[in-house]
């Protein structure tokens, strides 16, 4: 019955209720609060690639006093507050003591923010522009933002009188949260490979072990009796637990104590209806367990015997190298013609090109600066697009046909979709009918299944990254924030916030659930016109997306099938999302809001769309911005990374 070697560190996430927050814009208001109006100043693009964690955590010492001012002013900051307790504690120990000459500028408005600020003593002035904004003193969190991406600051700060303050950076605290997180997930495969019956030989189990422990509660154990229904799983995380049975003359007789890592009650992971056969009883001062009822079980994993006779296999990345069809194998960026672009992003264009030998068909040409993907280290991003795009083969995916470099630039070639994008699309119609919605996720859908078989996750599905064929069928573009994952998790902060998972927001390590999140929140948008958790700026959109779909009310005018899809896309336990159950995206085409859609017509492309977009010929850009001429040449890169590309 005992488990060995396990870690420490298995913790439940528990989150605080989002309080509400004061206004007090152009006067000297109270230390929390004033400088948390200034983050409903402006909004930011959210971008970051979080690397592995290759180093130690640096931590230093600081008295008891220190460390509770530290604790407090990450718990009352409106952002951080949503961390764990196991995450505050770290942060308060990776933050380093910093002595600051009076008049000293903390934070420049506009510049990229790295380091997160705790305020231990003196004054501190909050300037917008020039504008004097407030002022504040000691136990304050500030840079929060930066702890997750490299954002630009929205404000200023300058310590006026002789000052003292903690500081952390951002790396560190990815690092840090990376690296507990694995051994998270570790702890949980231990866990998994220890219960008798539920092990698997491959790795493809570490979603069964989150699924098993990790999207279990923590529970007191104060008594299990004998004779009661056993449909409760149990995981000793502290404290001891005494196994007694009853003697056939009354008394009771001890069979073993149990510590942390060992379990009872496995027999409730069975099909039969079962009673328990002994007491489990918590020794004084009490005990805590991770439990898991059979039902949930079941919807996550399916039923035990289906699992212990499961084949696991673990889907490799199939791109291992370029393999192009005939007709662009010998194609040059010579033989290319550019008739306009369709499409400009903070890395490039996207172009209709044409081909000297292929009539009457175009195509859509990503070209990507080299210097600025150099620059900001974006190197595996570009290598991730590549690679997963040659794996793709999907006709609810941009089929990718061929690459090009030059010292300047790299160049995608891709099948056009002349329909324009689905952002377009729903700016023009303000919100798409109940039909037309359907038929655009059911798309979306197929796209989205088809990156998961491949073991990639999209990780930035959003109505701009959605184009439509001239035939109104939808594909997935842009797969420049995707990753290979296979069955694990990762741990890298990257998409749109307005779409992002809350276990992406709160770093918790994700996977394919993520994509499902979304999936909800484009069909919110798409029949409402607006996303559900909007926000002034990146904290109050994270904070409501922490909150829950719960805390929003619903409009009338959903439908109670489309309020329901969306509220069950929207769980905050990934492990409870519709489409991360036992049968995938299998139970979101089952849903009684996808009625109407015919599959396997659909996956046919037989199926009639309802959203008709007007095209008239290969050279139509009327779905399209109008943009300038590109006249601004990139630089010259000599760097070699690209060697593979």
């Amino acid at each position: 019955m005992s488990l060995k070697s396990f870690r420490s560190g298995f913790t439940v996430k528990l989150w605080k209720e989002k309080q509400p927050s004061k206004t007090t814009s152009g006067q000297d208001c109270t230390d929390k609060d004033c400088y948390r109006e200034t983050t409903k100043l402006r909004k930011h693009a959210v971008v970051g690639e979080l690397e592995d964690a290759k180093t130690a955590i640096s931590t230093y010492e600081k008295s008891s006093r220190s460390r509770e001012l530290i604790k407090r002013a990450i718990s009352q900051n409106k952002f951080l507050g949503n961390l764990r307790a196991v995450d505050i504690e770290q942060l308060t120990s990776a933050m380093q003591p910093q002595e600051v000459l009076p008049n000293t500028r903390l934070i420049n408005e506009g510049e990229i923010g790295s380091h997160l600020y705790v305020s231990e003593k003196g004054t501190f002035e909050i300037y917008v522009g020039k504008t004097y904004y407030g002022k504040f003193g000691a136990g304050v969190a500030f840079g929060e933002l930066a702890l997750l991406y490299n954002t630009k600051r929205l404000c200023s700060i300058d310590g006026i009188r002789p000052i003292r303050c903690f500081v952390a950076s951002n790396r560190d605290e990815r690092e840090g949260l990376g690296t507990r997180q694995k051994e998270l997930l570790r702890h949980n495969m231990e866990i998994h490979e220890g219960i008798d019956g539920v092990q698997s030989p491959s790795a493809s189990a570490d979603r069964d072990s989150e699924g098993a422990a990790g999207g279990s509660a923590l529970e007191d154990v104060r008594s299990n009796s004998r004779g009661e229904p056993g449909d409760k799983f149990y995981i000793v995380n502290g404290g001891n637990v005494k196994i007694t049975k009853k003697k056939s003359y009354g008394a009771d007789d001890e069979l073993i104590i149990l510590e942390k890592g060992d379990y009872f009650g496995e027999k409730a992971l069975y099909g039969d209806e079962c009673r328990r056969q002994a007491n489990a009883i918590a020794l004084p001062p009490g005990a805590e367990c991770y439990t898991i009822d059979r039902q949930s079980f079941i919807d996550y994993l399916g039923e035990l015997e289906s699992i212990k006779n499961k084949i696991w296999k673990i889907n490799r990345n199939p791109a291992a190298k370029d393999n192009w069809k005939e007709e662009f194998k010998d194609l040059t960026l010579a033989d290319m013609e550019i008739e306009g672009t369709i499409g400009k992003g903070g890395y490039g264009r996207v172009e209709l090109v044409t081909i000297d030998s292929m009539s009457n068909i175009s195509f859509a040409r990503k070209k990507v600066r080299k210097n600025v993907i150099t620059k900001m280290k974006l190197q595996k991003l570009i290598y991730n697009e590549k690679y997963n795009l040659m794996a793709c083969d999907s006709p609810f995916v941009c089929r990718l046909l061929r690459t090009f470099k030059d010292k300047r630039y790299l160049y995608f070639l891709m099948e056009v979709c002349l329909g324009g994008d689905l952002r377009t699309a729903l700016q023009r119609k303000v919100r798409f009918s109940s039909s037309e919605a359907k038929f655009v996720v059911a798309c979306v859908l197929e796209g989205i299944n088809h990156l998961h078989s491949l073991g990639i996750v999209y990780r930035d599905l959003k109505p701009e990254n959605v184009l439509f064929d001239q035939n109104g069928y939808m594909k997935l573009a842009d797969l420049g924030s995707s990753k290979f994952i296979g069955p694990y998790k990762t741990m890298t902060y990257v998409g749109t916030i307005e779409y992002l998972a809350p276990e992406v927001i709160q770093s918790l390590g994700y996977n394919r659930a993520a994509d499902y999140w979304s999936l909800g929140i484009v069909i919110y948008e798409l029949l409402l016109g607006w996303t559900p958790f909007q926000g002034i700026n990146e904290v109050e959109v994270g904070n409501n997306i922490i909150a829950g779909v719960e805390a929003i009310e619903m409009p009338k005018i959903l439908s109670n099938s489309a309020k329901d899809i969306i509220q069950r896309l929207l769980k905050a336990d990934p492990t409870k999302r519709l489409g991360y159950l036992r049968n995938g995206a299998t139970d979101v085409r089952h849903h009684r809001w996808f009625k109407d859609i015919n599959w396997r017509s659909l996956q046919n492309l037989s199926m009639s769309s309802p959203v008709k977009p007007t095209v008239k010929h290969h050279l139509d850009r009327r779905n399209f911005e109008r943009y300038p001429i590109d006249r601004d040449v990139a630089p010259l890169d000599f760097s070699d990374w690209d060697e593979n590309f």
